[in-house]
């Protein structure tokens, strides 16, 4: 394979994620709203004991993995922005914007990427009074503006602490990235103590 087609093959492709399509087609052959009530939240509820983003594999790449971000959002959710190392171009924020599954609190975000992608992110929810601005160059400079705003993932209990600002950025790693033993705790090796000096 040229290096070429490999930088291909590991770039981020945007996707639908099985778990997100059959909630979609679920929700479209719904009796009522009640049903449709009942599905996302039975949804949130596997979303709640499997953790977030969902990894699913495709049936179409075994090297790769559907990887969805999801936000659970709430009436006044204007947009939500993923912001990803790795995925997305920071110039391009837009890009990276969440979809919203209508009639539910399911803003979803899916990338096929390879199996051994590993990464941090995080999410931010625009709850600005008014729609999202129409005009390309408004949204731009809205979106530049939240992510100063960028949260860890509620549903994702991986964190890592951000250089130079008390936030914490979400992380995942798909099924073949390379171990890192040294990022975990080792039994018998004591713990060390951090302090704080001015100078």
């Amino acid at each position: 394979m040229s290096d070429t087609a490999r930088a291909a093959d590991a770039a981020p492709r945007p996707v639908t994620g099985p778990r997100v399509a059959r909630l979609a087609r679920q929700l479209e052959t719904a009796r009522d709203s009640a049903a449709r009530d009942a599905l996302t939240e039975a949804f949130w509820g596997g979303v709640t004991r499997t953790g977030t983003p969902l990894v699913e594999a495709l049936d179409d790449a075994p090297g790769h993995r559907a990887v969805t971000f999801l936000w659970r959002g709430h009436r006044a959710t204007r947009q939500v922005l993923l912001m990803a190392t790795g995925i997305g171009d920071r110039d391009r924020p837009a890009d990276t914007l969440l979809h919203h599954l209508p009639g539910t609190d399911v803003w979803y975000l899916g990338y096929r990427l390879r199996a051994d992608h590993r990464g941090s992110y995080r999410l931010v929810a625009d709850i600005s009074p008014g729609p999202a601005p129409a005009d390309p160059a408004l949204l731009q400079r809205r979106l530049v503006a939240l992510t100063a705003h960028g949260v860890a993932d509620p549903l994702n209990p991986r964190r890592l602490p951000v250089r130079r600002r008390a936030v914490e950025s979400s992380v995942f790693a798909l099924p073949e990235a390379p171990p890192q033993p040294w990022a975990g705790r080792r039994a018998g090796i004591r713990r060390g103590a951090v302090e704080r000096h001015t100078v």
